[in-house]
């Protein structure tokens, strides 16, 4: 079934050491103290499975130290506030489509080492929400890249943010991705 983290109380997950955890679908939801429910998957091997749909509406989600995350669509900040972060040699979180900042306003940071690996779109930014994507020094591999163009809301420091399908590369696109001051050497 659906594996859900928090609602009423504050709810902890940690797949650490090689542990494996399956589930059908995964929610990560916000308490009456916002960041208190977590998932954590840390450690080599270790890993969650969602052969679903992950929606992380609050609290934090944190892929460390060569944990994995694999799950078929994924959303984050749906109505929330709070953090995911995939960080560390070996990290990565596949999924197949992800919206950042439907309705709320949670961060997806990728950092040294972590991978993000989209494999149909990445959709950032909202015209009612603040999510934020920050690149600083891991890798995110997209298929395709949409945006709302009033809040695109990236902040790229460091790292690779790379397209993986056919892609035109235009003044907009490169805006949002690399900030109005881009430039391509």
């Amino acid at each position: 079934g659906v594996l859900t983290v928090g609602r009423e109380g504050e709810g902890i997950l940690r797949i650490l050491d090689g542990g494996h955890v399956n589930s059908v679908g995964g929610q990560i939801e916000p308490s009456r103290r916002l960041n208190d429910n977590s998932v954590e998957v840390r450690g080599e091997n270790s890993q969650w499975f969602i052969d679903g749909s992950l929606t992380v509406e609050g609290g934090r989600l944190e892929i460390r130290d060569g944990g994995h995350l694999q799950s078929n669509d994924s959303t984050i900040a749906e109505r929330g506030i709070g953090k995911v972060i995939v960080e560390g040699p070996g990290s990565a979180w596949d999924t197949e489509f992800l919206v950042i900042g439907s309705a709320g306003g949670i961060h997806l940071n990728i950092d040294a080492g972590g991978v993000v690996n989209v494999n149909t779109h990445l959709f950032v930014g909202s015209f009612d929400g603040s999510g934020l994507l920050n690149l600083n020094g891991g890798e995110i591999n997209v298929g395709a890249f949409l945006f709302t163009p009033m809040n695109p809301a990236i902040n790229f420091t460091a790292g690779t943010f790379r397209f993986t399908g056919d892609h035109l590369l235009n003044d907009d696109l490169l805006d949002a991705v690399l900030g109005d001051a881009h430039a391509i050497g």
